[in-house]
């Protein structure tokens, strides 16, 4: 630092005590903030305040290029408005930021003519020309990490005699602004060295979370790969599920009364609506991509058990004649065939369907020896094609529904941060109901998290409505909208939150908070 610069004493600071409380009292602040725009702002606020400056200024070091650049990132003016845009200095002697960022030293100007013969160079006053301000003295310190190096430049500016006054006339300008004194100079270097060191902790910590947010967006992706069918629900499911959470946050229903999201619990949230789904990593492929109660192979075999039926009894018929229950199917085999292939995709069958598939079933074929040749619908066949709503059987439903539990199992593994550690619970409860009917657990009511509520009513939305499954048309939204209701009235989901799920548009993905 340079000694010839800093010359006055100031009675307001002349307690070094005073300044050394300041400075702890300060560090406990800035040290327990991690957004790195937050701590900034603090950070510039503070070393305002300890010095009773005017005004100030951060810049940040950025490469671009193989250049380095001082990007102009915070400032604050307590005596005028300030219209501030972000913008790029070239790290050189050219500036007094840029001479603060090479040399590494502290300057203490107590009169801007200084800057001249100090530094050789000018010191820039278009910004006061074009404000209507006018800089009276300055503070320049560089910001150094753990390892010493300048990551960037705080610029203190006009400190005045009364901290809270706003110096509103030019004239007023002398009378009102004192000299920085070395002792504020080597306690703002020693802050400004601190808040480096918090800066880098603090783009450490972002830069971590930001690596695995693209990690866990890439698994997703991955896993999507398996079913291209539901690609992108995850995605969606969690940006609804966000939505909706903030929502809640603004809602000034009593329902909500109690409810506050934090920063972290909606970090929290969004891992576990985004990852609700990784345990079908764990569910056979032939269970999760089934879109039909028979595969394709199995309806090629029953094609040929048909065809086969068909000409064993037009062969018998040459020889002998059919009895009754023959003629008769031999006459309808082809529209028994078309009918299995009708029900094959249908959501819903009806008693009426399920009667003619045990007239089917009841169909074989039985030579002159008494020996059973063709049994049409094996047991096997008879389930899947018997299956009321959907196209699961209850093994594979069972087997379904176990990737909630793969889902919580796979989660644990995951060292979660202090800030995250329900992801695992909050995912893998997301098929609970209200009425307790749901999986994997059964949990009633106030027992399921908010946040696993949440992330229901997002899943069963995006179920409805998504456009990119191939054995299902895409539910209008309003429709999908009313079955949610349907579903609250009927205890399956929390009604408050449908509600204001639907109230807050929280399934328009594209309005994101």
């Amino acid at each position: 630092m340079n000694e010839n610069k800093t010359t006055y004493g100031n009675p307001i600071h002349s307690n070094h005590y005073e300044l050394l409380s300041k400075l702890v009292s300060v560090s406990k602040k800035i040290s327990a903030e991690q957004n790195t725009g937050n701590l900034l702002n603090m950070i510039l606020q503070e070393c305002m305040m300890i010095t009773n400056s005017d005004a100030g200024s951060i810049y940040i070091k950025v490469p671009m290029n193989d250049i380095d650049y001082l990007q102009f990132t915070v400032t604050k003016n307590d005596s005028i408005s300030i219209n501030f845009k972000k913008k790029l200095i070239p790290v050189n002697f050219d500036s007094i930021a840029g001479y603060t960022a090479l040399s590494g030293e502290v300057f203490t100007f107590n009169n801007m003519n200084d800057v001249i013969t100090s530094l050789g160079i000018s010191h820039d006053n278009s910004f006061d020309q074009k404000s209507k301000y006018k800089t009276m003295n300055m503070l320049s310190l560089p910001m150094k990490n753990i390892k010493n190096e300048v990551i960037g430049v705080m610029q203190l500016i006009n400190k005045k005699i009364d901290a809270n006054s706003v110096i509103s006339d030019k004239s007023l300008y002398s009378e009102s602004i004192v000299p920085y004194t070395k002792e504020e100079a080597n306690i703002v270097a020693s802050l400004s060295s601190q808040a480096a060191i918090l800066l880098e902790r603090s783009k450490l910590y972002s830069d971590i979370n930001l690596l695995f947010e693209t990690f866990a967006e890439t698994l997703v992706t991955s896993l999507d790969q398996r079913d291209p069918s539901t690609a992108g629900h995850s995605t969606r499911v969690s940006q609804m599920s966000i939505n909706l959470a903030h929502a809640v946050n603004n809602s000034t229903s009593r329902a909500f009364s109690l409810v506050a999201f934090s920063e972290y619990e909606i970090k929290e949230l969004f891992f576990a609506a985004l990852l609700h789904d990784i345990g079908k990593i764990g569910v056979r492929e032939h269970v999760l991509l089934k879109s039909s109660r028979l595969s394709k192979s199995e309806i090629e075999v029953l094609k040929y058990k048909f065809m086969c039926l068909e000409l064993l009894l037009k062969e018998k018929g040459r020889h002998c004649t059919l009895s009754n229950s023959e003629r008769i199917t031999l006459d309808s085999i082809d529209q028994y065939f078309k009918f299995i292939l009708s029900i094959n995709y249908k959501g819903f069958i009806t008693d009426q369907e399920i009667e003619l598939l045990n007239e089917i079933n009841r169909i074989s074929y039985i030579d002159e020896n008494g020996v059973t040749k063709i049994e049409l619908l094996p047991p096997n066949i008879l389930e899947s094609l018997s299956i009321r709503k959907g196209n699961l059987t209850k093994s594979e439903r069972a087997a379904i529904e176990d990737h909630a539990v793969f889902t919580e199992q796979v989660l644990r593994e995951i060292a979660w941060t202090s800030e995250l550690k329900n992801v695992p619970n909050i995912a893998a409860n997301h098929h609970e109901r209200i009425d307790g009917t749901g999986y994997p657990k059964g949990l009633i009511g106030a027992n399921i998290l908010i946040q696993s509520r949440i992330i229901s009513i997002a899943d069963v939305y995006d179920a409805m409505t998504a456009s990119d499954r191939p054995y299902k048309t895409a539910v209008p939204i309003e429709k999908a909208l009313s079955i949610l209701r349907t579903e609250a009235k009927n205890n399956g989901l929390d009604h408050d939150l449908v509600e204001l799920f639907i109230s807050e548009k929280a399934y328009n993905i594209e309005n994101r908070w």
